[in-house]
């Protein structure tokens, strides 16, 4: 038998709750789960990343300048960083943020532990979810409010401002399981490249919802 994870994951410090549900094997690297996390939230791959566990970091070494000093903080590389270590018991969490400029905080929990056939093959599902995650480089939970209104306000100029900024309308109610599973479908097995995760990201953009 396989074990996989239920995992829920929100974005912190928004209201209405952003979250996806996502299920995952639990021998999946902290590498994967980011570009799982990319394409379930709506994200695009576009800034550095950290998963944040007690006093451990894991994080893309590879791309990024990650300095450690005694008594700090540790890091570790998210390729060889495995879920079932951090992990282990319902109700278990770590956080995810992604982009240090904006600081987008998600928190993943374990809601549930699962025992499937050795045939289901290891990929990422995404059970359940509700809204759009925000634009990239909107500024933040401390902007986010105010795009939000604006875009309830389709006859405002300041509307098609922000639209022409954005380079094309935003419905933050907007989300789509089909889009996303279509998109997960395509992530390679147990590592994922960048330009597979790319391809998975444009994948999940063309789907029709």
């Amino acid at each position: 038998m396989k074990i996989f994870y239920d995992l829920d994951v929100s974005l912190n410090d928004v209201s209405p709750r952003i979250w996806r549900r996502l299920r995952v094997p639990s021998n999946a690297n902290f590498a994967w789960l980011h570009a799982v996390l990319q394409v379930a939230m709506g994200w695009t791959n576009s800034h550095l990343y950290q998963f944040k566990w007690g006093k451990e970091y894991i994080v893309d070494l590879d791309n990024g300048s990650f300095d450690e000093w005694e008594g700090g903080p540790v890091f570790k590389n998210g390729a060889e960083e495995f879920l079932h270590r951090v992990f282990s018991k319902v109700g278990d969490t770590c956080s995810y943020e992604y982009d240090f400029g904006d600081g987008w905080v998600h928190t993943l929990r374990l809601e549930e532990v699962l025992e499937v056939d050795d045939d289901v093959a290891p990929v990422a599902w995404c059970v359940a979810g509700e809204r759009a995650c925000p634009p990239e480089d909107s500024g933040g939970i401390w902007q986010y409010p105010h795009l939000v209104e604006v875009m309830s306000k389709p006859r405002s100029a300041a509307y098609k401002e922000m639209v022409a900024w954005l380079g094309g309308p935003f419905d933050p109610a907007a989300f789509s399981s089909t889009k996303v599973n279509s998109a997960l479908a395509q992530l390679s097995w147990p590592n994922v490249t960048e330009p597979r995760l790319r391809k998975a990201l444009k994948a999940r953009d063309k789907v029709a919802k």
